[in-house]
């Protein structure tokens, strides 16, 4: 008799060979590593197949075997996606003047291996900036500005980044940090959550604004 051990988890053919006596059982227990390849995937499908040596015949069969006595099984496993989701942030300017437009750039990035639909992102410009605006540089994004407030979504392949564009004006003086966070989809794992917000600290100042008056070096008095 040919006894069947389902093995889940296999990534490509490996090929098994070994010999049963009468009513015995083998067990073959594999651990492997799933690929980025894998991890690309929603599920992994394994099938094993056993096969009666040459000039022996299955007396065993059943729905799952061939007519030539080869009988398979298989086991279908959920893959949990896992991605590094993570965001830096510039500025064009740190220290500004009141009245000043300043622009902060967003790179929103994966490293995988899981590709991501739907991460969202948020960015929260300081109350000291008024005339908040965004626009799409680069990668597949969506998004949406209330008040200071700048948010959307993003699809990233691994590897992939989008990057977008934030423009406010500089409005009362002080010193400010501006964060933005980005956050992987549900469902999706992120190994390194350290990297998912990126902050520019800087400050606003009054405009240094004064007047020189040129003076001749004598007139008479009250000509002035």
């Amino acid at each position: 008799m040919l006894a069947l051990t389902r093995f889940p988890r296999m990534l490509s053919p490996h090929w098994l060979r070994g010999a049963l006596s009468v009513r015995a059982t083998w067990l073959l227990v594999l651990m492997l590593l799933l690929s980025p390849w894998a991890m690309a995937q929603t599920s992994v499908r394994n099938v094993v197949s056993v096969a009666p040596p040459v000039g022996f015949t299955n007396t065993n069969p059943n729905a799952s075997c061939t007519a030539a006595g080869v009988c398979s099984a298989a086991d279908t496993d959920v893959v949990t996606p896992s991605a590094d989701v993570a965001l830096t942030k510039t500025s064009s300017a740190p220290t500004v003047a009141v009245g000043q437009t300043v622009t902060f750039t967003l790179v929103i990035s994966n490293a995988g291996p899981s590709p991501v639909v739907g991460a969202t992102f948020q960015d929260v410009v300081p109350a000291n900036f008024v005339g908040v605006s965004a626009q799409v540089i680069s990668g597949s994004v969506t998004f949406g500005v209330a008040g200071n407030t700048v948010s959307g979504t993003t699809t990233l392949a691994s590897g992939a980044s989008a990057s977008v564009l934030v423009t406010a004006v500089a409005s009362s003086s002080g010193a400010y940090t501006n964060s933005a966070t980005v956050t992987p989809p549900a469902g999706t794992s992120d190994p390194v959550p350290a990297n998912n917000t990126g902050s520019q600290a800087g400050a606003v100042q009054v405009a240094d604004v004064s007047t020189t008056v040129d003076l001749p070096a004598s007139a008479p008095v009250g000509s002035v």
